[in-house]
Parts: C-alpha cells; structure tokens; sequence
C-alpha cells in the first residue's frame, strides 16, 4: 500500500460515513494508519485524524462530529480535516457505503472478517499477460509500484528483548557438515533457524526500493513473506516461552511466555502429534504486505503457501539431520497461535504451519509411520 499524507478537500454531504472498505489502525511500529483496501493506499495520520475518522463509522453529520471533538480539536481545523478526508474518498455520503457495510456485516457475522478484506484489496486487481515480453512486463509494473510507495520492508523488526545472536549461515552449514547427531538440543535449534531464515547475501534491486536478501530456501520474486518463531516448551539453556528469529538483525527476541501444555495441545493439536514429546514448535508465519506488494493479484494468495512449504521442509530437513525427530502439521487454531506471536491481527500476519521437534531417543509406544513421519496415534 501506498504511504503518503492526507491531501486537502472540500465537498460534503447532509450524513457522511467513513468508506466501507476503510481500516483505521494502531502498531507500535507505524503510528496511527487509515488504510483504502479498495485502492490499496494507506496514510499515515496522527491521534485527532483518526478519532475523526472513527468518528464517521457510525454514520453522522458534520456537525455532530464536531461537537463530539471540538474539545480535543477546533472547530475550523475539525473542517479543514475533514475536507481532507473526503477530498481522499475516505469519507463519503453514507448512503454510497450502505450495502459495502452490509456485506462487511454478514461476513463479520461468521468470523470472516479478515478474509473479506483480503478479497476486497484483490478483486478487481487486473490480471496481466506476461507471455510476450514478461520479465520487460514485470520491470515496469515493478517501478511503478515504487512510484507509488516504496518497496522497503524485507522482515519484520524483532519482537521483544534480544536474548541471543543465532550463528551466521554459513557457520552452521559448515557446523551441519562436520558435527554428528550429538550436541546440546538449544544449538541444533538456533543453527536450523539460522540456516532457514538468514540471509546468504543481500543483491540489489532491478527497480527501485532496497536490495532483495537470498535464503536457502526459494522464495518468489525474492520477497520471503515467512517469518519464523519458536515455541521453546522443554529446552535446556532455554527458558520456556516463544521467541522471535529477528532475520536482518540475525538475532532472537523473547515475545512471551508460553501457556499450559494442556491449553498448547488444545489450540495445537498438530504440533502434539510427533512421536516423541514435543520439546520445540517451529511456528511459520506470513507477512502479506511484503509479498503483496509485488504480487497483487488474488490468484497468488497461493505463493505463501508454496513459500511456507519449502521453508518448513527445510527445517524437517536440518532438524532430522542433527538426529531430531521433525513433523510439520496445519492443525492449530489461527487466533491462537496469532496471539502467541503477538501479530497486529490475521490480516496482516497470520500463523501459516508448525514443525513441531522432539528427540529420537523419546520416542513413544504405538507410533503410526506414515511416508517418513512418524506419528503417535
């Protein structure tokens, strides 16, 4: 989306609404943003611009806004704000948002509120031939996306207090080459989340916006969407609690505490059915901005999929090569998992899969071998 500030305007109608499609939202991170999912554009606006524009969701005259925040902002810069917002279309005659909020409603109504958003920022996004002259294609949609705002976010920042700095990735690739099955259970850890979210190198963009980062594992367009956690439940060194792989910085954050083994299993029921007792989850989650800013079209919804999936393979891959036992599973609660993590909401990064790790050597009567998994029934 795009970032640019609230422009003036001026024309009003007798009852006015914020736009059925518009979000007003707070992070620690970016500050108050009112975001047009249908024009895929977000401002970023200070605390009295967004009481203005929570304001108008309930729809309500002009001057019955000004007399709820006359107090907190003056009656003519009350004007001049809200000109500016229906100058941007994000306030509007209510009547033009009366049958977008009821949709909005019944879908709210069933739970699926964030994927009405997502289809409303995807619908009517053109759908573009590349068969003649594709990649000439792509480098210019590409430029003017960073026309619009620019291409910058390549991870998240790290979550919580800094508790540990993973190795480099080529350090525990060569570690993975010369040590055998033995080791402490937190090094294997921190050497698979090294090799599976660190950088190589970083190669610097065909159009504008910053350089494109290199992994182990593929991702389309270079835009590495994942993001990785670890829920530590019994590791030695480790204090119980989920933790975040901070990907540029190539450090560890501690985001909380974990909860109960009894309510883990509850909202987890995947991760709980490896062979041995779960000692560590792997949790893989996608952020859909960065991947959305290139590609926009709702048909490549499925690309962070296919990018959750190599990654979370990976790690089965160096997990079993350090002699663990890995499994990855979709069974889990998103809302759970995402509040584990301490995601801003499902719309923007939401729990994707889980590789849940234990030790061969606890392993459990009447496990089911299923291809190469192994599963306790």
């Amino acid at each position: 989306m795009e970032d640019k500030s609230v422009g003036e305007g001026g024309v009003s109608g007798q009852v006015l609404s914020t736009a059925a499609q518009v979000r007003v939202t707070f992070s620690d991170a970016r500050g108050w943003v009112i975001a047009d999912l249908g024009t895929r554009k977000s401002y970023r606006i200070d605390a009295r611009q967004a009481a203005i524009a929570v304001a108008f969701m309930s729809p309500c005259t002009r001057a019955e806004v000004k007399s709820f925040l006359q107090d907190l902002v003056g009656v003519r810069e009350l004007d001049e704000r809200i000109d500016a917002l229906i100058a941007e279309h994000l306030v509007q005659d209510a009547s033009a948002s009366a049958i977008a909020f009821s949709t909005y409603r019944k879908w709210n109504e069933l739970g699926w509120s964030e994927a009405h958003d997502y289809l409303v920022a995807t619908s009517n996004f053109p759908f573009v031939d590349y068969s003649k002259g594709g990649q000439e294609v792509d480098k210019s949609r590409m430029r003017g996306f960073a026309l619009e705002s620019p291409d910058e976010t390549r991870s998240l920042a790290r979550k919580g207090a800094k508790v540990a700095t993973l190795p480099t990735v080529r350090s525990a690739l060569e570690e993975l080459s010369l040590t055998s099955e033995g080791g402490a259970l937190k090094e294997k850890l921190l050497r698979t989340a090294a090799v599976a979210v660190l950088p190589l190198e970083w190669r610097r963009s065909r159009t504008p916006g910053r350089s494109h980062m290199r992994r182990t594992s593929p991702s389309g367009g270079s835009r590495h969407p994942t993001e990785l956690y670890l829920l530590a439940l019994d590791v030695p060194d480790l204090a119980r609690g989920i933790y975040h792989f901070s990907i540029e910085s190539g450090d560890i954050g501690f985001v909380a505490e974990a909860p109960s083994d009894e309510i883990l299993s509850r909202n987890m029921i995947g991760a709980f059915r490896l062979a041995a007792p779960p000692r560590a989850v792997f949790i893989l989650t996608t952020h859909f901005q960065r991947n959305m800013y290139r590609y926009r079209e709702p048909r490549t919804f499925r690309t962070l999929y296919l990018d959750a999936g190599h990654l979370g393979g990976l790690i089965e891959s160096v997990c079993e090569a350090q002699g663990l036992m890995a499994h990855g599973h979709h069974g889990f609660q998103d809302s759970f998992v995402a509040d584990l993590v301490k995601s801003d909401g499902l719309a923007i990064e939401s729990p994707t899969y889980l590789v849940s790790v234990g030790l061969a050597s606890e392993v459990r009567d009447g496990v089911r071998i299923i291809g190469e998994s192994r599963l306790r029934p």
